[in-house]
This record gives structure tokens, sequence and C-alpha cells, in this order.
């Protein structure tokens, strides 16, 4: 039985990065009460972790505990300073952040880059591309560079993207919390069933009802480590 391998595993940003990118942000925001010396931050720290085919994992923790940084690197989106991670698994991501969006190219056209970076065959992305206009309902907008789209507009394109494309671990990240009205049924039904053919899924939420209700275990998250699981 195939399974992911955390080992030891630990990211941390240079204190400098943090800075030159938005110490307001970084610092207040997303790493409040992370353990830091003068020169780093952790965002996660010797995270060790297995999780075998046929689990529904959940990650649950205030804002800053790691949740979506530890999401990042097992979707191999980043990658981790130190330590070791195996997955081997083709992996689907969807976060309320989406993907690393091109703002000024249009929606199509980050599908079709979307499309690549999954090294889908020439021969089958026009066919996908026109799955993808149909299910994220964008119309004229599709065409329009994302940088116009709301956060709703941004799921909605991130959603059909990650729904084309059959993958064996699901992973997602808060990934109702910016869908609109018209949107939140289609996708909670269809995640649900998206759930049910991966190997294995693993779910990042504020709301630890949802996670009782759709996991077989339950990771609590603090300061970017790992402090109890159920």
């Amino acid at each position: 039985m195939r399974e992911i391998v955390i080992e030891n595993l630990s990211l941390r940003y240079d204190v400098k990065e943090v800075k030159s990118t938005s110490i307001k942000k970084y610092m207040f925001e997303s790493f409040l009460d992370k353990n830091f010396s003068e020169n780093y931050i952790y965002a996660l720290e010797k995270i060790n972790l297995k999780i075998k085919e046929n689990t529904i994992l959940g990650l649950y923790g205030p804002n800053g505990s790691g949740k979506s940084s530890l999401l990042k690197i097992i979707a191999q989106i980043n990658k981790p300073t130190s330590g070791k991670i195996q997955v081997p698994f083709s992996s689907s991501f969807l976060g309320s952040s989406n993907f690393s969006f091109i703002e000024s190219a249009t929606g199509e056209e980050n599908a079709l880059l979307y499309l690549n970076l999954k090294r889908v065959k020439k021969s089958l992305q026009l066919n996908l591309i026109k799955k993808i206009f149909s299910i994220s309902k964008l119309g004229k907008f599709f065409h329009q560079p994302v940088k116009i789209y709301s956060s709703g507009m941004m799921l909605r394109l991130a959603f059909a993207c990650t729904e084309v494309i059959s993958s064996e671990v699901l992973i997602l990240d808060e990934w109702i919390s910016t869908a609109d009205e018209e949107m939140r049924e289609y996708i909670s039904n269809t995640i649900k069933n998206k759930i049910k053919k991966s190997l294995i899924t693993i779910i990042a939420s504020h709301d630890y009802s949802l996670l009782e209700r759709n996991c077989d275990r339950i990771i609590l998250l603090k300061n970017g480590k790992i402090a109890n699981e159920t």
C-alpha cells in the first residue's frame, strides 16, 4: 500500500525576505505567535506524518498555524527548507487562494497554463478548455485578465481547472469559503464525488465540525507544529 511520508520536515522564511515582501502581512498576520530567531521565521517545524491510501485527513488550526504551507508542500507547489517528503501519487490542489494565477493573463490563458503544468497532451487541451469554460460559468470574463476577477470568480476558475483533471490525491484548502451562492452547492456536491474517487484526501479548514463529519483523522497544527491528533 502506498502512502505519503513526511519526515522531520521544516519550512522557514528569511526575515529579510519577509520584510521585503510585507512586514505587516507576514509578521502580524501569517506568522503571528510563531517561534522565530533574529534571522528566520518557521512556518513549519519538524513535521512527521504518514498518510496511507483510503484516508481522509483533516488539518485544523488557527490562522498562521501552518495548514496552507503544509498543503502546498504536499501538493508540490512549494519545497521544504529541510526534511523529506515522499508523495507517490498525482495530486490536485484547490484552495481559497487558488493557483498562482498570472494576473495579466486571461482566465483561458491561465487554464491553458494549468493544463500544460499538468502535462496534458496538446490533442486533449482544446476539449478540456471548453469544459473549464462551461464549469466555471464565467462567460465573457473567461477571456478577460484575471486581475479584474473577484475572489469568487477566481475560485470558479480554479475549481473548474481542478475538476477536469483526474488525480489520486485531492488537497483542499478552505475550498468553499469564497464561493458564491450559485457555485457553493455545485462545488460541495462535486467535491464529495471527487473525495469518493480519490485515494487520499487532505482537507484544511477552520470548521472543526466539517472535518469531524468528513475525515478519518484530524491533525491539530499550532505554531507550525503538530500539537495533537484525533
